[in-house]
């Protein structure tokens, strides 16, 4: 059965600039992180995939080390997202994200 509620929303990093970026400080009890939210800008350009089925699954970049990337570069902004052509009664959206380290010589 199709996805209808709550469709995966990806952007696409080439529409993206460091100025639409948020940092949003992470404190843990031994270390402080980060993390970025991005605010809207016009020339974003946001895909979803309509009725995604169980077997389809989408491969997003979550982080890249590499060196003098910007930080826009480094991963993939993605949001679930209210559609409006969705039926009201609709299952729940159910999400599994499982990570993969992948290590490249230079």
């Amino acid at each position: 059965e199709p996805l209808e509620k709550t469709p995966l929303a990806v952007c696409d990093a080439t529409s993206v600039r460091d100025e639409d970026l948020v940092c949003l400080e992470q404190r843990f009890v031994d270390r402080t992180g980060e993390n970025y939210l991005a605010h809207h800008a016009s020339r974003q350009q946001w895909y979803y995939y309509p009725k995604m089925k169980i077997d389809e699954v989408l491969l997003l970049k979550t982080w890249d080390s590499k060196e003098g990337l910007s930080v826009s570069d480094r991963f993939t902004f993605h949001a679930a997202f209210q559609d409006p052509s969705s039926s009201a009664d609709a299952p729940e959206r159910e999400s599994m994200e499982v990570r993969c380290l992948c290590i490249f010589d230079n």
